[in-house]
């Protein structure tokens, strides 16, 4: 019996100093950490820190490409990178991260021979209207400026390819959806709250931004939050809420049902504080769209009329008022116009439409726009501003510096875009994913809110709207690639 047990403490003597080992060496590596760490904010300041999430985010992304994708929608939709660059000093995260994704992307291509489904058709569209813009810049003036703009469209539209690539199965679909929608709530949490308690002088980090604007004896703080223009920041939060709408009627889960609902009532108030009247009109058409795509039911529709409702009691004092302004649109006479931003975008628009009818083909060239404008307003005499302009609408923008070619390039990827995504739609539902086939009728009606939206705004911004499409692609070809029971067919399709 004592030989017994001795023999059992004998045994027991290795375990209890591999443990203490153990407890050892992690002490040891959490000291070495935070001396690492103390160094690095000694060196380089607390944003150091910084460091260690970032591998944690590279090791995670190379593990799980679906973080990939959610890290980068999250990072453009609330400008990340651009806040970090202006706000705080730091260097672009956009491209690294741009980086890190390509090659994940050639690792997967090369080891696993993982293509999206299908996916000549949709290289072939979009690199037909990538030609396009090239092609315009043989008819630039300046070709500095269009070589510029032809790099930064080009930056823009491969983020909507990385995004395409990496929508693999349902539910990195589902998960981006979900980054958009929690994006939304967090920017618009702010500008509501900064909004609310008039706390315009704090920039909140970079995401509290917002422009006065002097209309007679009214000033008025509109959001800009973290772009620098609050139409534009109406139109991504337009994208937002047909999404947040859709989970808010057909979410399971409660907890992320009333994510969604806030994340709505967010972006709906942050519209508003925005003061866009193209925003606000291009809301009501998203939101049409969306009702006429789905079949009301009884709890959703009164949790929206809820929120309807209590959206209504923070409309800004004289909102009404300066959405009434839209009517002086619809005058043919220009002295009749007497709001001086639509002045401004009446100009804008008419020297649009004249360099294209002096260069029908291929416009004045990509980014010329604004080294010619000041030439075409002379002539025109709506507005005293010397400065370069851009147009006051997507298309015009397109046709005066691609032409003819540009605009029908860029409107035959629309077509193909909404004819696939209906029938995406209906591919979804026979092969028993109705969430999907729920999440891309509120993704075509977010497109169509941005795309309305755009009728009255530039393409600033461009990369939102190229992230979008990449999501709507991608959920495209994953809808394609039910038909062979597979997410990724094992090459070029």
């Amino acid at each position: 019996m004592m030989e017994s047990t001795s023999q059992n403490k004998k045994s027991n003597l290795p375990v209890v100093v591999n443990t203490n080992w153990s407890i050892i060496s992690r002490i040891l590596l959490t000291l070495a950490i935070g001396g690492i760490a103390g160094l690095l904010v000694r060196e380089m300041g607390v944003f150091a820190l910084l460091i260690f999430p970032c591998i944690a985010v590279v090791l995670a992304a190379i593990l799980q490409p679906d973080i990939g994708v959610m890290i980068f929608l999250f990072v453009t939709y609330l400008q990340l990178s651009n806040v970090l660059i202006v706000f705080h000093g730091l260097p672009s995260i956009a491209q690294p991260l741009a980086a890190l994704l390509i090659v994940i992307i050639a690792m997967r291509i090369i080891f696993h021979r993982e293509w999206p489904y299908n996916w000549n058709k949709t290289a072939m569209v979009v690199g037909l209207y990538v030609l396009a813009i090239f092609v315009s810049m043989y008819a630039a003036g300046n070709r500095d400026a269009a070589l510029t703009a032809f790099v930064g469209f080009f930056k823009d539209i491969l983020g909507g390819v990385l995004v395409f690539f990496l929508i693999r199965k349902p539910s990195s679909f589902r998960a981006a959806i979900w980054t958009l929608i929690v994006a939304g709530l967090l920017t618009g949490s702010i500008s509501v709250f900064q909004h609310l308690t008039g706390t315009f002088s704090n920039s909140y980090w970079g995401f509290g931004g917002w422009a006065a604007q002097v209309s007679g004896d009214v000033t008025r703080e509109r959001s800009t939050g973290p772009y620098s223009n609050p139409n534009a920041y109406a139109q991504v939060l337009i994208t937002i809420i047909p999404l947040a709408l859709e989970r808010l009627w057909h979410e399971r889960k409660t907890f992320l049902r009333l994510v969604a609902a806030l994340s709505l009532i967010m972006c709906v108030l942050t519209v508003t504080f925005t003061y866009s009247r193209g925003g606000f009109l291009s809301m009501l058409v998203a939101v049409g769209f969306f009702f006429a795509m789905f079949r009301p039911r009884i709890l959703p529709l009164f949790l929206t009329v809820g929120i309807v409702v209590a959206v209504l009691q923070f409309l800004p004092a004289g909102y009404l008022n300066r959405i009434s302004t839209v009517v002086q649109l619809t005058s043919s006479n220009q002295s009749l116009v007497a709001d001086p931003s639509f002045r401004g975008r009446m100009s804008e628009n008419s020297a649009a439409i004249g360099m294209f009818l002096d260069h029908p083909l291929l416009g004045v060239g990509v980014g010329n726009y604004p080294v010619n404008y000041q030439d075409y307003a002379r002539e025109i005499g709506l507005e005293a501003r010397r400065e370069a302009r851009t147009p006051a609408s997507l298309y015009l923008e397109i046709l005066s510096e691609q032409g003819v070619i540009g605009i029908v390039t860029f409107l035959l990827f629309l077509l193909y875009l909404f004819v696939n995504g209906f029938r995406a739609i209906q591919r979804f539902s026979d092969n028993g994913l109705i969430e999907e086939s729920f999440l891309m009728k509120a993704l075509i009606a977010s497109v169509l809110g941005y795309l309305v939206a755009a009728y009255v705004k530039n393409s600033a911004y461009s990369n939102v709207f190229w992230a979008l499409l990449g999501v709507m692609l991608g959920a495209i070809h994953l809808s394609y690639a039910q038909i062979s029971k597979k997410w990724i067919l094992g090459g070029p399709g």
